[in-house]
């Protein structure tokens, strides 16, 4: 019988083979997920046996993989805000840099947040169970991603607090009586142009979701769309927004032209000028 060593070792190899990244991190996880095992396990218990039935699926996880499978929906997780959430084709994965968002919307308290673009409600969901004062109004066009929000915001017994809506940006909000009293209005919005996106890395362009990256022809399409909305924000209420690389200056001066005031930018993990806070501009 396989020893638990020797299949993480098979796994290790194919992947590097196949000029994985981060071959070993992705073998650790796909393996201890495949066994339904921590991964201190592969560590602490080497010598461990592997049925045939886990071989199998283990090596057929890999073989996913290969072909250019995002790990996140073999597995079906992805970690955000030190947070498990689960995802699935259809859905973007979350992504680190979008932490930044988080962070800045924690630093202003605030007690209702609108998120326009939930996808898996990560960020909706973070921001619910680390300010526990907060509500939060959050939209998608997908009716698949808003079913796997839902699920997310269970997990974490936020259901009371964070209320998923179905449509095109902010209208399915219109009536709920949210006008002038949003404290933060928060959207990682679709922001790749619509000519580069045959040029992503294969796991994003073949996998993932096209209406959540497509931005439009110059990638503003959303930006222009949510800059309309300032009736929504209270006096002194922010709009935070991610942007894609080298946006930060055009989002910003659309931002301008359309009364808003350019009050912050923050830098990701990468030094990538990523988040955008703005208020509106008050004469």
């Amino acid at each position: 019988m396989v020893q638990l060593h020797e299949l993480y070792k098979e796994i290790r190899k194919t992947l590097a083979a196949s000029s994985a990244e981060h071959a070993a991190r992705e073998a650790a996880l796909l393996l201890a997920h495949a066994l339904k095992i921590e991964q201190s396990q592969l560590h602490l218990n080497p010598e461990a046996p592997v049925s045939p039935a886990q071989v199998r699926r283990a090596r057929e996880w890999v073989k996913r993989r290969v072909t250019g499978e995002p790990v996140q929906y073999i597995i079906g997780h992805q970690e955000f805000w030190s947070l498990d959430f689960q995802v699935e084709p259809g859905v973007l994965i979350p992504r680190p840099e979008s932490e930044f968002l988080v962070e800045a919307a924690l630093a202003l308290a605030p007690q209702r947040v609108v998120e326009v673009g939930t996808g898996s409600g990560a960020i909706a969901v973070a921001l619910a169970v680390h300010a526990p004062q907060s509500r939060v109004w959050a939209t998608d066009i997908s009716r698949a991603a808003l079913r796997i929000a839902r699920v997310n915001c269970c997990r974490h017994k936020v259901a009371d607090r964070v209320f998923f809506y179905h449509g095109h940006l902010l209208e399915p909000l219109v009536g709920l009586g949210l006008e002038g009293r949003v404290d933060v209005m928060i959207s990682n919005p679709p922001y790749v142009r619509s000519q580069d996106l045959g040029a992503l890395p294969c796991e994003v362009r073949d996998y993932e979701p096209r209406q959540a990256l497509d931005g439009g022809a110059d990638g503003l399409f959303f930006y222009r769309q949510l800059a309309k909305h300032h009736a929504w924000l209270r006096t002194h209420g922010k709009l935070l927004l991610e942007v894609g690389h080298n946006q930060v200056w055009p989002v910003s001066e659309l931002l301008a032209e359309n009364g808003w005031a350019l009050e912050r930018i923050i830098k990701d993990y990468r030094g990538v000028e990523r988040t955008i806070v703005a208020s509106v501009r008050r004469t």
